[in-house]
Formats: C-alpha cells, structure tokens, sequence
C-alpha cells in the first residue's frame, strides 16, 4: 500500500501518465484504511482516498511558485476518463495563464445559475440596444409575446436552434416580417453578448430571415398630389381621425420627415425661437442629427399642438408603439 511520504506532492504533479485503471479505483472504493492516501495518475492528477474509502480526483499544479491543489470531483460520479479531461483542462489553462482553481469555480458558478435566454438579450438591450435603437421599444414588446414565454428562463447554453426555430414559426403563421425582424435582433443581441463573453450561443447563427419568415418588401408607391390634398382634408376633418393620428398625419405631410421620427419626438427637438426641428441621431435612420425649418404656415399649429401636450414631455402627448401606428397607417 502507497503512503504519504512515498506519493509526494512532486509525484502526483509529474512522471509517468495514466498509471491507474478503473479496476485499481474500484479496489479502492470503500476500503477502510488508518489515513488519507494520494494515488498519482500523472501530469498533475491524482485521487485522494479518505480513512473510509470515499475517492476525490484532485489536480496539482504550481501557482506563482507555490504548489497548489484542487478539487475536480468525487468518483465514481466522475470517471476516470472524465477526471483525465478536466486534468488535460486545468494544464490547457496554466498554459493561458489561468489558475485552474478560479477557472473551476466560475464554471460551477455559471452552471448552479446559468444566463438565461432572457437575460442575455436584456444584458444586450440594457448595454446596446436603448442607445442605437429607435424602435426598442416595439421589439421589446414583441419579446415579452413571443420569446419570452416560451424559452425566456431557459439556460442560454441549452437553448437548442430547435427551441428558438418553435418561437420564430408560431410568429410566421400570422406576422412574417415581424417574425424575420426578431430574428435579426436575437442574433445580435447574442453575438453582442458573445463578444462580451457574457454568455455564449450559437444557436441562430446558420439561420437567415427566410428560414423563420420573410424580409420586408420595399415600397416603391409614392401618393399622388390628388390624394395628398384628399388625406390633408380627412384630417381637417375632425371627425375623420383620432386626434393622434390626425396630428402625426400632418406633421408627416409637412415636414417629409419618417414615421419613427414624428412618432418618437420629444419638445426638447423643437426651437420655437429660430423655429427649427432637430431630429437626433438616436431617431435618425442615417445616425446623425437632422434640422428641419418649421414651415411658417405650420407654426400656429405648432403652438396649439405644444399648449396641448407640453407637460407630457412628446410631441403628440404619449408614445404609441410602431406596431400599432403602421398598422393604422396601411388601413388609410
């Protein structure tokens, strides 16, 4: 029977490589003896035998000089061929410069509560998406529908491209380009979180807007003048349109801007001195500022809409969601 003197720290740390074989360990499962006895596998991995024979893989190695050792797991919960992988593991990481200790304890730390599908897209929404994105917003709604519900509390690192793909159909049967849209935020927010190492997935990486719906079509129609002075009209008429809609409508008519960049204005975007509209970068599809005159025979307008909704802050008094005003807008 080996001893502590004769299995030195040096012996379980080099020489010779895979010296014990599943038929020594089970001699050794169970069996009393008078002390704790280190039996040496090699390049750093051993098992340590207590006085009633339970058996602990453990990794030795040098640390800034001192030795050092680490626990990796119990056997026979942990094979031996396992036990020489994360063996072969720990040498991977001193040669990175890593101690194998901390190393462990991160993995197992990151197993008891791994990141979920929900929070790495929020870890992405939260450090990325609320500054570059305009329409956060309505894709954040989009989330708590139709991901959230369904693979939201998942571990990210067993969401399978399966899981994400039974999401992604349901929203195809009924909202194709949304359902394409989402898919495209979903993969940056987890190549964001990947390049951060925040949590890793690859998940939606092979997929394409056409495998879960389809791209957006591009809109080649441009209103005549006959139905530009018809829709101005309708919204003359205060009966034809809810306030909301018959305010954005006219601000879309008189300033050419983009629906988004009506839709998402604040006060603060508008001098009524030099009276000038400033569409910031963080509402403009080119990501720079864009300054519009205030047409003169639009600024007595202007004033009445600003005695209405000033104190709320937005131009039109409260924020609808795109979803909701372009599906208003296709009925015009």
């Amino acid at each position: 029977m080996h001893n502590n003197s004769s299995n030195t720290l040096e012996q379980c740390m080099g020489g010779e490589l895979n010296k014990l074989s599943d038929k020594k360990l089970r001699n050794l499962l169970g069996v009393p003896r008078d002390k704790y006895e280190f039996f040496a596998d090699g390049a750093g991995l051993s098992v340590r035998v207590s006085t009633v024979g339970g058996i602990s893989w453990t990794f030795t190695y040098r640390n800034s000089g001192t030795i050092q050792r680490v626990t990796l797991g119990r056997y026979p919960d942990m094979s031996l061929k396992r036990a020489r992988e994360k063996r072969d593991e720990c040498r991977t990481w001193l040669s990175e410069g890593k101690d194998p200790r901390r190393q462990l304890k991160l993995i197992k730390q990151e197993s008891l509560k791994p990141v979920t599908v929900r929070e790495a897209i929020e870890y992405w929404i939260k450090h990325y998406a609320m500054d570059n994105r305009t329409d956060i917003g309505d894709r954040v709604l989009q989330l708590k529908k139709h991901i959230y519900p369904y693979i939201g509390e998942m571990a990210l690192s067993d969401c399978e491209t399966r899981y994400w793909l039974q999401c992604f159909d349901r929203m195809k049967k009924t909202v194709p380009v949304s359902a394409g849209k989402l898919l495209q935020l979903c993969k940056q927010a987890l190549k964001f979180c990947r390049v951060r190492r925040y949590a890793v997935s690859n998940a939606l990486d092979d997929l394409v807007v056409s495998d879960v719906g389809q791209k957006e079509s591009k809109r080649d129609r441009v209103l005549t003048d006959v139905e530009v002075g018809q829709i101005w009209n309708a919204i003359n008429n205060t009966n034809t349109f809810q306030p909301y809609y018959s305010a954005w409508l006219k601000i879309l008519i008189s300033f050419g801007c983009r629906g988004a960049e009506a839709r998402l204005s604040r006060w603060d975007e508008w001098d009524f001195n030099n009276w000038l509209w400033t569409v910031p970068r963080a509402h403009s599809k080119s990501d720079t500022p864009i300054v519009r005159p205030v047409p003169e025979k639009m600024r007595p307008y202007m004033e009445k809409l600003k005695a209405c909704n000033y104190k709320t802050g937005y131009l039109f008094g409260e924020i609808k969601h795109d979803v909701s005003v372009s599906s208003w807008g296709i009925r015009i």
